[in-house]
């Protein structure tokens, strides 16, 4: 019986294993694009003396684009977002608010005045506001009720790293955009929101092709 019951473990190991480490690999993701999403989100405010002196923009008008404005529409797009995530496939969800806040960030790159921005900015605060919903529900299925924890802590507190990590990133960022903003003829604070969005576009491809949708309340 003692040596069945080894050869069943033996048998169950490696797949246990593989479920594991596909797993975390989801989380990783899900942790990359929460980095990315406060850089997106916070870029405008180390941008916003320059695009505000090119685009003839008020204080007041930046601080809608940067502050109420974008929470605004974040906090109420998420509502109706909950039933959605809820009733429908989270994967694919996940990757079209980032591809949405994606695309927008780059398109503010190419704005022309205020209303367009903030047609923009809109449109990163509702992509935005698909992703923890969903990749805390996602959590909870990839892992087994005792194991999912550390995981979500995990998730949960890169917020605290981003908020003061996303403006290293995003300096960093506007570092790059002034020394290569010549060879594109454009302003290098456009070219940072080109630089800054990208990733997320790759990334999303990258979790529609990697990871699977997992059985709601599977573990």
């Amino acid at each position: 019986m003692g040596k069945e019951l080894d050869a069943a473990d033996i048998r169950l190991g490696p797949p246990l294993a593989k479920s594991a480490v596909r797993a975390w690999y989801a989380v990783c993701i899900f942790i990359l694009l929460y980095s990315i999403s406060y850089v997106d989100r916070l870029i405008l405010s180390l941008l916003a003396p320059t695009v505000s002196a090119q685009l003839g923009i008020s204080d007041t008008e930046i601080g809608v684009l940067i502050g109420l404005g974008f929470g605004a529409i974040y906090a109420l797009v998420g509502l109706p977002l909950a039933h959605v995530i809820d009733g429908y496939r989270r994967v694919p969800l996940v990757v079209a608010g980032v591809m949405m806040w994606s695309v927008c960030t780059v398109a503010s790159g190419f704005a022309s005045d205020f209303a367009w921005l903030m047609i923009f900015r809109a449109g990163v605060a509702v992509g935005e506001a698909v992703l923890s919903p969903a990749a805390i529900s996602l959590i909870a299925d990839l892992f087994p009720r005792d194991k999912r924890t550390l995981p979500t802590t995990l998730y949960t507190g890169v917020g605290a790293v981003m908020y003061s990590g996303s403006y290293i990133a995003g300096g960093a960022a506007l570092q790059l955009a002034t020394v290569i903003s010549g060879y594109f003829d454009m302003e290098p604070w456009r070219l940072t929101l080109l630089i800054v969005g990208f990733p997320g576009m790759l990334l999303a491809l990258r979790l529609s092709l990697t990871v699977p949708e997992p059985v709601r309340g599977g573990k």
